[in-house]
């Protein structure tokens, strides 16, 4: 074998490594990174069971010192805002409550209103039966941000 010949099957064992290497590590980053995204009202958990491990929640985030919800859209939020309740009544689960309001703050976000995607995990019951939280939903599902 020339030396020419050794530095190209040299060179083809290191690109076909490198290759396989950078594959891998795609593939890795992609499943870590398909989360799956619900909107609070497909978390009520008398439709379904609540999901487990990490998931995403996007909608319309409500975060100020009086309160730390996300409604399943703006209009859901502007019609409560408004004073018709209606939404809620029909299904109280279009409002999710922040139960680490501290972590969006860490994350960067501050008070006001916006459109969202958040990654974290639910909580089944946020509050204990003797507990109150005056900026959160009527409800007793919680989310956690990580």
């Amino acid at each position: 074998m020339t030396p020419l010949n050794r530095f190209f099957t040299f060179l083809d064992r290191r690109l076909v490594r490198g290759l396989t290497c950078t594959l891998l590590v795609l593939t890795v980053a992609a499943c870590v990174a398909n989360v799956p995204a619900y909107t609070p009202v497909e978390l009520d958990p008398s439709m379904r069971e609540l999901p487990r491990g990490k998931i995403a929640v996007r909608g319309f985030l409500v975060f100020s010192p009086q309160g730390h919800v996300v409604y399943t859209n703006e209009e859901i939020y502007r019609e409560i805002a408004a004073g018709d309740v209606s939404s809620l009544k029909e299904n109280p689960y279009h409002c999710l409550t922040v139960a680490n309001p501290d972590r969006l703050q860490e994350k960067g976000i501050g008070f006001g209103t916006q459109e969202i995607v958040i990654r974290g995990r639910m909580l089944p019951k946020y509050l204990g039966a003797n507990e109150i939280d005056l900026g959160a939903c009527g409800n007793e599902t919680g989310f956690v941000v990580e």
